[in-house]
């Protein structure tokens, strides 16, 4: 969250809900009771896991990984880092990522600022999932601070579909303008490892795989200021950046590989602190929207489905300042890659500021709403025409492995009562090349064999699931 709006925002504590947002929309609680969330993940199995930040007070207490289940009971503290967590302005328990073979590996990744024993650091952790309890803490990022933390550092981490062995992340350039630039530190930054820790060869800027010396080598994009979060398209695979600004501008980027994004010398597309002058420099790519003045814009979602077919293809923007969500139109079909409207959807849908931002797996919108306890929330937005099912849909799971395949990869989902299924193969244009299967099926887990002959050539593809009440889209990449 920006840090100038912190100060203010600690004395608020209710959370006033509405009943309806509009004639159209359903606000309703989801997860109550949560003290500072961040972050937040649906598991494949319908489980849902949250980050909250950590409290201020020394000691810290509350800095929790929490898991809850479909309905938003709580069922578990997954792990407590509050005995070596640093909360100071917008340090803390941060960031939060599945696998995407969770099903198979249990595998948890957090990203936090540590704090212990003299040793303050921004790490990034995986654990294990066993009976809903992290284990087997792995550190996979570590790098030390080397400077006094407070705002600016950012902290969400995503797979994307198309590169399941590598985690993105991002820093902010920790509130001084002159570490966005450099290529020599990890400061306003995109980010990009492997997911063992390892760093990627083919990151732009990779130069002897040290990161502590020449390039930091795993680099994505720089010349950002705070990247609070980003996603990924579940179409196009393109990544969409949600940016705050200093005076001027909040900002939303493309993600680009090697990009840069021209903090401080532009803010927006234009030049640092001016609504005029054009920011004309070609080395910097320019934001595809801008909203001025500054909103403290926070979570960012790509909506992908038909239970609320008006946002079909639409970014929806969370902010912190005025508690608004955003609709941002997208245009240049199939790309994407332009904003041709972007207006209010929803505003002051609650009383305190808003973090994170998901679709959820029944395709209604859920938004991190941040509060002391007990005023932190998690509400899910859905059509006022859609019956919220409180128990999971019927399809409740579903992945591909191996990826990317040449002769063949499994697909296995799971299936929460007995239902009809079609099983669709597409291209990237979303023109439908064949039906797989067609056919009714029991409860419990599925497996599908996809062959090689199945799919014409290599290429991106994406596997369609449709039951009677849900569908589910995967990326299918062949080389």
């Amino acid at each position: 969250m920006p840090y100038r709006k912190i100060r203010f925002h600690l004395l608020v504590f209710a959370l006033f809900i509405t009943a309806t947002a509009n004639a159209q929309y359903n606000v309703t609680s989801f997860i109550d009771s949560l003290d500072l969330p961040i972050a937040f993940e649906f598991a494949p199995d319908s489980r849902v896991f949250v980050t909250q930040k950590g409290t201020y007070n020394t000691p810290v207490s509350n800095a929790e990984i929490r898991v809850y289940d479909a309905s938003g009971n709580f069922i578990s503290t997954f792990y407590d880092f509050s005995d070596s967590v640093v909360t100071t302005g917008e340090c803390g328990l941060l960031g939060l990522a599945l696998d995407p073979d969770f099903a198979a590996n249990h595998f948890v990744y957090t990203y936090y600022i540590h704090g212990l024993n003299g040793d303050t650091a921004f790490r990034i952790v995986r654990l294990t999932d066993v009976n809903n309890t992290g284990t087997n803490p792995t550190i996979l990022f570590h790098h030390p601070a080397t400077t006094h933390l407070n705002a600016h550092v950012a902290g969400n981490l995503h797979f994307r579909s198309t590169e399941p062995n590598n985690i993105y992340f991002v820093i902010g350039e920790l509130n001084d303008s002159t570490n966005a630039q450099p290529l020599d530190r990890p400061y306003g930054k995109v980010l990009r490892i492997t997911k063992t820790g390892g760093i990627p060869t083919d990151n732009p800027f990779y130069d002897d795989g040290n990161p502590l010396t020449g390039n930091d080598d795993r680099i994505y994009s720089y010349g950002h200021r705070n990247p609070f979060e980003f996603c990924f398209s579940p179409v196009s695979d393109s990544l969409y950046i949600s940016e705050n600004g200093r005076l001027a501008w909040d900002e939303i980027n493309m993600g680009r590989k090697g990009a840069n994004y021209g903090w401080p010398a532009c803010e927006g597309a234009y030049a640092w602190n001016s609504t005029t002058v054009a920011c004309n420099n070609p080395a910097y790519t320019n934001p595809i929207a801008g909203f001025n003045p500054t909103l403290g814009i926070t979570g960012i979602t790509y909506y992908h489905s038909t239970i609320m077919p008006e946002f079909d293809h639409h970014l929806l923007l969370a902010e912190f300042d005025h508690h608004d969500i955003y609709d941002l139109t997208l245009g240049n079909a199939p790309f994407y890659n332009t904003v041709t409207a972007q207006s209010v959807w929803l505003p002051n849908v609650a009383a305190n500021g808003l973090s994170a931002l998901h679709q959820g797996p029944d395709g209604c919108v859920y938004a991190g709403v941040l509060g002391f306890y007990p005023g932190g929330k998690i509400i899910r937005i859905c059509s006022s025409g859609v019956n919220v099912p409180e128990q999971p849909q019927p399809l409740q799971t579903a992945t591909l492995a191996p990826q990317p395949f040449a002769e063949e990869t499994m697909l296995s989902y799971s299936l929460g009562e007995r239902t009809a299924v079609t099983i669709s193969l597409f291209d990237m244009s979303g023109k439908q090349l064949k039906v797989l299967f067609s056919g009714e099926q029991t409860a419990g887990v599925q497996q599908f064999q996809i062959h090689g002959s199945d799919v014409p050539a290599a290429g991106l593809y994406f596997i369609r699931i449709t039951t009677a009440a849900t569908q589910h889209v995967l990326k299918l990449s062949k080389i």
